[in-house]
């Protein structure tokens, strides 16, 4: 609620921004991934995008022990499977 306050958004204009209710902007591959620190509310969202664009969607990867502030550390891990999913996107797989 903080955040909405501080940014003036009320629940049309939230409607209005949300990715889900956007199509997506190209055809490139998606993949998501959502600590496993995070809250449900966080989960539900990333499960949604993926929903929204499911032409796109192509693997959720786990991130054990990581938030939305860690897991970009797990791009720096040669043994994790987000890197391994991400340089898979790369190879065109």
């Amino acid at each position: 609620p903080f955040v909405n306050q501080d940014l003036k958004l009320d629940a049309a204009r939230v409607r209005v921004l949300s990715p889900i209710r956007l199509p997506a902007a190209t055809g490139a591959p998606l993949l998501t991934a959502v600590g496993a620190l995070e809250s449900s509310e966080f989960r539900r969202q990333n499960a949604l995008i993926a929903q929204a664009w499911p032409d796109n969607f192509r693997c959720d990867v786990p991130a054990p022990g990581m938030n939305h502030l860690t897991v970009c550390d797990a791009l720096a891990d040669p043994q994790h499977a987000l890197l391994r999913a991400t340089l898979e996107l790369a190879r065109g797989h």
